[in-house]
């Protein structure tokens, strides 16, 4: 629009045209071309409303710089504690909170009357404590007489039920031996056994041999019967051989019989000896196992007792604790009598600045410290707390400067001494910077300044030139075409790579761009790859 009011129409254009108009061909081109060139000029107004308008700028060649910037405060190095007998009634207090004194300055005084009191009663204590360690000697020396006369005894029956049960033992032997032999020479004995003189079984046998004699003689008689016998005198030598031969048939069925009779009953009795025997030695067998089981037994027990009495006792720390006690009141009572001998006064042994006073006029003092020093001599300290962003930029040995809050002269060229994570919060890091001695006070206040510069990086573009999509950094860069209406440019996205970059700048990888390309810094409204632009006058 602006274009088209600063437009104007060169002198003599309406001669020319009347001109023109004459011949109507000519007039009707000439009409048509305005026409186009009003149409051009309502076109380029037109984008100057919707097309965006950007500015360019060139990669550079570029150092990046990274300032880190903290509030912090200024401590001591090394605190010393100030304390003394609790339950002590405080007389007086010389100082307060923030004074700095020096070594020998008075701090505090105790009440005299109350020191001489709990000297004594410490005494006292100790005294006691001397006492019962005495009674705990006593006790363990007759504990230790008691637990080796024990053993002893232990030992004694340890022996005694070893000889008692060896003895037993070789008895147990020596009978089961015997019954064993006598078993055996029964055995050796029963397979070589005579049968005896047996007046039963000899007259059966005689029978027998007489009856034998009798058959003999029958048939001797009948043999020599002359041929001419009579039958009477045939049946009568037939009648008397058949009873003799009866007569020895029964007589040695009578041998048999008897024979049999006895051979049973010795059969018997011979097992029924058998077996007492073997009953024997197993009895005796029995007794010899049971004589070694008890003598097992009796020394197993009598083992315990000893091992009983060689058992070391509980561990009793009471007389060492008690010597500790003696040790600790002592000190106290060496402390305490010092500061009596001063008139209950006590002084600073070192130069420094009281951060804690835990005492009051007329108070009691407590088990903590009644007075809290920063020692001076041992240097001061600034902390202070950064991020873990900010943390990537400072290591142990940066360049700090630091300016105190409440005004005055900066303090430059210190070197950071140590960067570690806050124990408070862990998201966190604390700085630390050794301060020369005397160049700020306790307690000061300062901000803390530390610059990093990074390497020197060939292509850094502004970070209004930076997007992001999906976690991937990207640029714009302006692509110019001919048309028949004349130039026009368009956005071009080109994924990059950030290598380092602060609020102002950010260094990008090489084979994404070069220094020739137009980046697209800033747009007076939203653009998108691809679209249409305008270039801002330069």
């Amino acid at each position: 629009m602006e274009e088209i009011k600063k437009w104007k129409a060169p002198e003599g254009w309406m001669e020319w045209f009347q001109r023109l108009c004459r011949n109507k061909l000519v007039g009707a081109f000439t009409l048509f071309l305005c026409v186009m060139v009003g149409f051009t000029a309502l076109s380029r107004a037109a984008a100057s409303f919707t097309v965006p308008q950007v500015t360019t700028t060139k990669p550079l060649r570029k150092v990046i710089e990274h300032q880190v910037s903290a509030e912090g405060k200024v401590e001591q190095n090394l605190e010393q504690a100030v304390f003394t007998e609790e339950n002590q009634i405080v007389e007086t207090v010389y100082v307060r909170e923030g004074q700095q004194v020096a070594a020998g300055d008075l701090l505090f005084a105790l009440n005299k009357e109350q020191l001489g009191k709990t000297i004594d009663t410490m005494k006292q204590e100790i005294e006691k404590l001397k006492l019962g360690n005495g009674d705990l000697r006593s006790q363990a020396a007759v504990s230790q007489r008691q637990k080796d006369t024990a053993k002893a005894r232990a030992q004694e029956d340890y022996d005694t039920a070893a000889s008692n049960g060896d003895q037993a033992i070789s008895y147990a032997a020596d009978e089961l031996n015997r019954a064993r032999q006598a078993l055996q020479d029964f055995l050796d004995s029963s397979g070589n056994a005579s049968e005896g003189n047996d007046a039963v079984a000899e007259q059966l046998a005689q029978n027998c041999q007489e009856q034998e004699a009798l058959v003999s003689q029958c048939e001797t008689a009948m043999a020599q019967l002359p041929p001419d016998a009579t039958e009477a005198e045939r049946s009568a030598g037939e009648q008397k051989l058949s009873d003799a031969q009866a007569g020895l048939e029964k007589a040695q069925a009578a041998l048999e019989t008897y024979q049999q009779q006895q051979a049973a009953s010795a059969e018997n009795d011979a097992q029924t000896q058998r077996n007492q025997l073997e009953a024997d030695v197993a009895a005796k067998q029995q007794a010899y196992e049971e004589a070694v089981k008890t003598k097992e037994q009796n020394l197993t027990m009598a083992e315990r007792a000893i091992q009983d009495a060689e058992a070391g006792t509980a561990t009793d720390s009471t007389a060492t604790t008690n010597e500790m006690d003696m040790e600790a009141k002592q000190k106290s009572v060496d402390e305490l009598q010092a500061i009596l001998d001063q008139d209950g006064k006590v002084t600073a042994a070192v130069d420094g600045v009281v951060t804690k006073l835990d005492i009051t006029t007329g108070g009691l003092t407590a088990q903590t410290a009644a007075v809290t020093l920063a020692d001076i001599s041992s240097g001061t300290t600034f902390t202070a707390k950064i991020t873990a962003e900010d943390a990537k930029y400072v290591a142990a040995g940066s360049e700090v400067t630091l300016q105190p809050t409440s005004g005055g002269k900066s303090v430059e060229g210190l070197i950071v001494d140590s960067i570690l994570p806050d124990t408070e919060d862990a998201s966190l890091q604390k700085v630390t910077v050794a301060l020369p001695k005397g160049e700020l006070p306790i307690g000061t206040s300062a901000n803390m300044k530390i610059s990093q510069k990074s390497e020197d990086y060939p292509l850094c573009v502004p970070t209004s030139a930076l997007h992001m999509d999906n976690n991937q950094y990207y640029v714009l860069v302006l692509q110019e075409t001919e048309g028949v209406l004349g130039a026009s440019y368009t956005s071009v996205r080109i994924d990059v790579s950030v290598q380092d970059k602060n609020a102002e700048y950010a260094a990008l990888g090489e084979g994404s761009i070069t220094n020739d390309n137009d980046v697209i810094q800033k747009s007076d409204r939203d653009i998108t790859a691809g679209g249409t632009v305008r270039l801002a006058p330069s």
